[in-house]
């Protein structure tokens, strides 16, 4: 749909819904960054979130069976 360069292929109520998933994964991202920090060092802390990437690599190779390609 994006490869062609028209934004506007997609509805506005996805585009509402794409807008409520990025803003909630952020403030629940960061939330919990901030709330972990007053429990584990800095140092843990940045290990974890650094992480991430990995464990969805891992996540999509396994459940939903995605082959990781290069760019």
């Amino acid at each position: 749909m994006l490869r062609k360069g028209r934004l506007d292929a997609l509805p506005r109520r996805m585009w509402l819904r794409l807008l409520l998933i990025g803003l909630s994964a952020y403030t629940i991202g960061n939330g919990a960054m901030f709330w972990s920090l007053k429990y584990l060092p800095a140092t843990t802390v940045s290990f974890m979130m650094s992480i991430i990437t990995l464990l969805v690599l891992f996540g999509s190779i396994l459940w939903l069976k995605e082959i990781p390609t290069w760019l």
